[in-house]
């Protein structure tokens, strides 16, 4: 029964690493920080799932899981053309499964890049991001996850349009990555697509859609594993260069992911 338990706990937390190890914080990265400004976003997630979408995209019941993931996310303009990104994310992850309990909490990830403005074509910026990322905390022994001290490296092309449509303003965003991760483990393509509208002056509406897919060999005994994620906010700016956000998110889709719901509140502060 030991064993069975330590199974699938292993399996919970590499589902769940499976699921949320692509999600971003939900900003206009098409639009670079201007030279000299920071912006720091601090943002806390709930997690919550007890649900499991299998290798076959069913719901099976598998234990419960509860996660809170403090995270922070700093950009920094270092010229007109070129952003610096950095996110540290730190997380407790509370387990359920067979009668059982586990707890850990540690600091999860470091990720550090840039981000570089190529272009503008008929009214359409292309961005590019380069970022490294490390993993720190201890996870369970399994070939498709991220053990402490390994690194992997994302590329990404963004494409951001402003508009202007029914008497309303905003923008919309496409972001495509490809993160490989080096060794046996699989390497992972992300699609998010993000929409912003403009309620009012001081009020921002974000939606967001995000897609992630594990690519070549998956050699974790769950096989491959994907998601589709929806997230939505609001953000208020209370004064200038200071904003708060908060918004639920819910996973719609996928296969050999946790089927998760939470909710976000974040605090942007511009200097």
């Amino acid at each position: 029964m030991l064993n069975l338990t330590r199974y699938v706990q292993s399996g919970c937390i590499a589902l769940l690493v499976g699921t949320t190890c692509g999600a971003s914080t939900a900003t206009a990265g098409a639009w670079l920080q201007e030279t000299g400004t920071t912006l720091a976003i601090v943002t806390v997630r709930h997690i919550r799932a007890d649900r499991i979408i299998n290798r076959s995209s069913e719901l099976t019941a598998n234990g419960r899981l509860s996660k809170v993931e403090p995270e922070l996310y700093l950009e920094y303009g270092l010229a007109s053309r070129l952003t610096l990104l950095s996110k540290f994310t730190r997380s407790t992850d509370k387990i359920k499964v067979l009668g059982h309990q586990f707890t850990n909490t540690d600091f999860q990830r470091l990720e550090l890049g840039g981000r570089a403005y190529l272009f503008t074509w008929e009214g359409t910026r292309y961005v590019v991001d380069l970022i490294a990322g490390r993993t720190m905390g201890t996870q369970p022994i399994d070939p498709s996850l991220s053990t402490t001290g390994q690194f992997d490296v994302e590329v990404a092309l963004i494409t951001g349009t402003h508009f202007e449509e029914w008497g309303m303003s905003g923008f919309n965003e496409t972001r495509i990555a490809y993160r490989h991760r080096p060794g046996i483990r699989p390497a992972e393509a992300h699609i998010e697509v993000t929409l912003g509208v403009n309620l009012d002056t001081d009020w921002l509406l974000l939606l967001k859609n995000q897609n992630m897919n594990s690519l070549g060999r998956t050699p974790s005994p769950f096989g491959h594993y994907r998601s589709n994620k929806a997230e939505l906010s609001l953000v208020h700016e209370l004064e200038p260069g200071f904003s708060i956000e908060a918004g639920t998110l819910r996973t719609l889709a996928g296969r050999n992911v946790l089927k998760e719901s939470g909710f976000k509140l974040a605090f942007w502060y511009r200097f």
